[in-house]
């Protein structure tokens, strides 16, 4: 299977070109984002929460937490991630 490398940035008017590392969109949530999320009370809802890596990472830890996109293909891949 041939790896899908994308390539995306944001263009600024004055021509700042930011690349973005969409990769990091699918990743599990890393130790920093653990941490943050370690001190959130209750149920956790995450709005436009993507591919659901957040969400995954909150239920992993035993809290109730619930994901909303609007894309169809970020759905796809947090079903696919069982959230």
């Amino acid at each position: 299977m041939t790896a899908v490398v994308s390539r995306a940035a944001l263009h600024s008017r004055c021509g700042e070109v930011v690349p973005l590392d969409v990769e990091s969109w699918r990743r599990p949530a890393d130790d920093v984002e653990i941490a943050v999320l370690a001190d959130l009370r209750g149920p956790v809802m995450d709005v436009g929460c993507g591919p659901g890596r957040i969400v995954a990472a909150i239920a992993a830890s035993g809290r109730m937490a619930m994901g909303v996109d609007t894309s169809p293909s970020a759905s796809a891949e947090a079903s696919q991630r069982g959230v």
